[in-house]
């Protein structure tokens, strides 16, 4: 029964309102009863599967890995084994390689290099006979086709010449020194056919003696004109840093004029009527002077321009 608490009149359980007063009803219900927190288990059961599954895991990644670790080992070896340093070869395989060269190919340098790496290696055997024989036919050989193409490296040696001069009326001097390469590997391959017997014709003849010093003299044009290049940059980069400056100046509400002057455009000047001590000495705490400095700036000089009162402070740099 639900007792009215008004007018302590009972009413049935399920009446909202007091049936003698009208007053509403209060219904207390009786809370759900909840398990103890000590009543659950610490560890559930289904924990040890997991650990078990856990410990599952573990090995395989660790089988996996070891696996890993075989296969690239046995990659390396595989791969050291397919590398390592070839088989020397024998007296009969060089020899075969070098009369490849004379005979069939007419590649001499490699045939007397390869003759003569028989008679080092292997010198009382029947190879090195043979191979003392044919170096000096291979050599005979060689001399033959220097004689033969001396001609052609005459007539090619002008041309490169030629080049090198119109190079260098043209000032473009890289060009210049770029065929001086070609000029000396052709004036070494004449000397090797000078050497044989091979007489050279008067224009070669002069070529080859002018060579070296008019080498030196494109060089030291280029040289020159590098060192144009970085002047005039560099002053372009002092004739911009006056511009800025100026504009900082602006910025800061200080109405001056910077400006260079000098050949170089290393000297800086900044005027402004209020330059005094004070205006010196707040400078000179700056960083501004070390900027100057690296800039290549000889002098700066900072004046009121008045000629009533002139007041002049200037810094001389020195590298």
């Amino acid at each position: 029964m639900a007792k009215c608490p008004h007018c302590n009149e009972e009413n049935q359980d399920q009446s909202k309102f007091c049936a003698n007063c009208g007053a509403q009803l209060i219904h207390h219900t009786k809370p759900t009863e909840r398990p103890s927190p000590q009543s659950a288990p610490l560890i559930p059961a289904i924990e040890k599967p997991k650990a078990k599954l856990h410990g599952c895991m573990i090995g395989l990644i660790v089988a996996m890995g070891l696996l890993f670790g075989i296969g690239i080992v046995s990659a390396i070896s595989s791969y050291c084994s397919e590398n390592k340093a070839p088989k020397a070869k024998s007296a009969k395989e060089l020899l075969s390689e070098a009369d490849y060269f004379f005979k069939t190919e007419s590649n001499y340098d490699m045939a007397i290099k390869t003759y003569n790496e028989i008679i080092n290696k292997f010198p009382q055997t029947e190879e090195a006979k043979v191979a003392v024989e044919n170096l000096a036919l291979a050599q005979e050989s060689k001399n033959k086709q220097i004689l033969a193409n001396a001609d052609a490296k005459s007539n090619n040696l002008i041309k490169i010449w030629q080049a090198i001069l119109g190079f260098e009326r043209q000032k473009e001097y890289q060009k210049a020194l770029d065929q001086f390469k070609y000029l000396n590997t052709t004036i070494n391959e004449i000397k090797s056919a000078v050497s044989l017997g091979y007489q050279t014709d008067s224009q070669t003849t002069e070529i080859m003696s002018q060579a070296d010093a008019k080498s030196q003299k494109v060089k030291k044009a280029y040289d020159a004109e590098l060192a144009e290049i970085s002047k005039k940059a560099e002053m372009l980069a002092r004739l911009t840093f006056a511009k800025e400056y100026e504009n900082q100046l602006l910025d800061n509400g200080i109405n001056a004029d910077v400006t260079v002057s000098g050949k170089n455009k290393d000297y800086i000047k900044m005027e402004w009527a209020l330059v005094s001590k004070v205006t010196a000495h707040q400078i000179a705490k700056g960083d501004i002077l070390l900027q100057m400095q690296n800039l290549g700036f000889k002098r700066f000089t900072i004046t009121n321009g008045l000629e009533y009162s002139n007041e002049t402070y200037y810094w001389d740099f020195n590298k």
